[in-house]
């Protein structure tokens, strides 16, 4: 089990490090996409086949991101906006051009002024920090509970087993 846990470390360390140094940087477009991506990662992990889709990203996002208390938002709208940004670095969507979930005004760390008027019923006004901050907490939460769940924990593993590794010349 020890093997296990510490390839699940190992890769939730990598994620959340590398999303904390993009924002460090101030490179907040990339540090996006890095962080969608992490909520598709772990989400994929805790399936059966270790694919990430729509319900998985729902899930993971539901369960450790709490949005609806979190952020003020849901996982849908949430999916919508991952899906405008990884896909072409966008606040709207398909999802969200057809009504079916609130487009995302992103607030960065350095904003003053909000891009549009707040109180449109479309609009989610949420702060880059704030996602950051329930992601982290969602990574540590996760690993905790896979790790607390032998059974999980195995089935977890199994994924990692298959998630890309690069190789080194000796």
């Amino acid at each position: 089990m020890a093997d296990e846990a510490s390839r699940l470390d190992g890769l939730a360390d990598e994620l959340t490090a590398s999303v904390a140094m993009l924002l460090e940087s101030q490179r907040e477009r990339a540090a996006l996409v890095l962080l969608f991506s992490t909520i598709d990662i772990l989400g994929a992990l805790d399936t059966s086949d270790g694919y990430a889709s729509k319900d998985s990203f729902l899930r993971w996002a539901d369960a450790y991101l709490q949005p609806a208390a979190t952020l003020r938002c849901t996982a849908t709208e949430l999916y919508a906006a991952r899906c405008g940004i990884v896909h072409a670095l966008k606040a709207s969507s398909s999802l969200s051009s057809k009504g079916a979930a609130r487009e995302i005004a992103w607030l960065s760390s350095g904003s003053s002024t909000l891009p549009r008027d707040t109180h449109d019923p479309n609009l989610c006004v949420l702060h880059v920090g704030m996602l950051w901050q329930a992601l982290r907490a969602g990574v540590q939460n996760f690993v905790a509970d896979v790790k607390a769940d032998v059974p999980r924990l195995a089935a977890v593993d199994a994924n990692l087993t298959r998630v890309y590794v690069t190789y080194r010349s000796v």
